[in-house]
């Protein structure tokens, strides 16, 4: 009989490993490298989401994609449903995952996001408090299968506070 061994892992936007898949990236601007290097000192797997926005409609033009806001995203046709399939087929795949063993230690997301977000959202009405589209059910049906799972919203260049939560996670549930 095989023994079930703990996995680690922090579920992560693909952004952070593949920084090209954003709609704007500033010149030299690596912060992800930042969370990827912490997350091999302690050890522990990243599971990386798909990108709702660049997958939209095929990688072809989901990488040419403008910059939107995230009443547009809304609004956008057949957007919304692009995400809930998404967030379906990630929570399918989490909760297999767990019943394999792994344990989910945080998942991470990008502030400012119309799709990524955990928090916080900027519009063209100011900042918004609420998560973003794709991770809003994301976590709708996670709590569907019973899973909960820590967030932690990372700001783009100024992303040393959500560093500094996670190696405080990390320290925790690792020592």
């Amino acid at each position: 009989m095989e023994t079930l061994h703990e996995k680690y892992a922090v579920i992560v936007p693909a952004c952070l490993i593949a920084q090209g898949l954003q709609v704007e990236r500033k010149k030299g601007e690596h912060w992800g490298y930042d969370f990827v290097n912490l997350l091999i000192k302690y050890n522990v797997d990243m599971i990386p989401l798909p990108c709702a926005e660049s997958t939209f409609g095929g990688y072809s033009s989901g990488l040419k994609r403008v910059k939107r806001g995230v009443q547009r995203y809304e609004q956008l046709s057949g957007y919304p449903e692009h995400c809930m399939k998404l967030a379906k087929w990630s929570a399918e795949m989490i909760a297999d995952m767990t019943k394999g063993g792994y344990r989910f230690l945080c998942i991470l997301g990008v502030e400012n996001s119309p799709s990524c977000a955990v928090s916080r959202i900027y519009s063209n009405k100011g900042t918004l408090k609420r998560a973003g589209i794709f991770y809003q059910l994301l976590e709708e049906q996670l709590e569907l299968r019973g899973i909960t799972i820590p967030a932690i919203g990372i700001l783009r260049g100024r992303h040393r506070k959500a560093i500094e939560r996670l190696e405080i996670l990390l320290r925790q549930d690792l020592g």
